[in-house]
């Protein structure tokens, strides 16, 4: 998440990730929390630069649109995305999100899905998308 960043799209992840019995963590480009979009704020539990993407089953990519620029020229946000797209996990994203995803030259596939689609997610994130593995890595 950035500063920006849509509340009810972020309740909308935590809430299905919750009634799937998932853990959930906020990760932002600072610890001290971001000002969303309706002005309130929103602590986080972990920053970017410090928090790989490896260390999830999946990922919501929740950003405002100034926050996606942004964040395409941070070494750290770019390699969050790429190492989830390239470690095969499920990932949502809003307009935003899919900002960024261009930006850091993600491409489409069946595990990457609009936020709003969170019963394709939650489905997603239960496993690898193996089908993306030959377009990320040379296989024997």
């Amino acid at each position: 998440v950035t500063d920006g960043s849509d509340r009810a799209a972020i309740e909308k992840i935590i809430k299905a990730a919750d009634d799937a019995g998932a853990a959930v963590k906020i990760i932002a480009p600072k610890v001290g929390g971001v000002k969303l979009f309706d002005r309130s704020m929103l602590e986080v539990d972990g920053q970017l630069a410090g928090t790989p993407s490896v260390l999830f089953d999946a990922i919501a990519v929740i950003l405002s649109d100034k926050g996606a620029q942004t964040l395409s020229m941070d070494a750290a946000a770019v390699d969050f995305v790429r190492d989830a797209f390239g470690h095969l996990k499920a990932i949502a994203a809003d307009k935003g999100g899919h900002t960024l995803l261009r930006l850091a030259a993600i491409g489409q596939d069946a595990g990457v899905m609009d936020a709003s689609d969170t019963d394709t997610f939650i489905t997603a994130a239960k496993t690898r998308q193996w089908e993306r593995e030959r377009s990320v890595r040379m296989l024997a």
